[in-house]
């Protein structure tokens, strides 16, 4: 009679242990819960906010950053290398890009040749210079 006094004890212990651990699992799941609701809420407000942002980013930069590709040009009759930008470019209504060269130098100008960063540097800003004084010479034609 005393093995199955035991035996009922330990099963006793081990459903206490069991509703003590599962009642510890409950009040963690209740607290994750809470914090995963809190922050996802939150989440999903930065990510509006986020996608918002970059739409005005893309937007932003199709009307004012210019594509830029740079080339050499050969003028055999010189023997002189020239350096040209094809700068690609939006107008604000307009669907289709526009394109223009800008001429940026002999690449003797440039003490690293093609690979001198100077180069690119000068291409962007006179691009960006360009696209400009484009947006000003079209707004002033516009008549109200």
């Amino acid at each position: 009679m005393k093995k199955s006094i035991d035996t009922t004890e330990q099963v006793k212990q081990v459903v206490e242990q069991f509703a003590e651990l599962r009642q510890g699992y409950v009040q963690i799941k209740e607290k994750y819960d809470a914090v995963v609701a809190k922050y996802r809420e939150e989440v999903a407000e930065l990510k509006e906010e986020l996608d918002k942002r970059e739409v005005e980013l893309e937007e932003f930069e199709k009307l004012n950053i210019p594509k830029v590709f740079i080339m050499e040009i050969e003028n055999k009759q010189l023997r002189k290398k020239y350096l040209k930008a094809v700068v690609r470019y939006y107008v604000k209504g307009e669907r289709k890009q526009k394109a223009t060269t800008i001429h940026l130098g002999q690449i003797s100008d440039f003490q690293g040749g093609m690979d001198d960063p100077r180069i690119l540097e000068l291409a962007n800003f006179k691009a960006l210079e360009f696209v400009q004084r484009k947006k000003l010479s079209i707004a002033k034609n516009i008549t109200w």
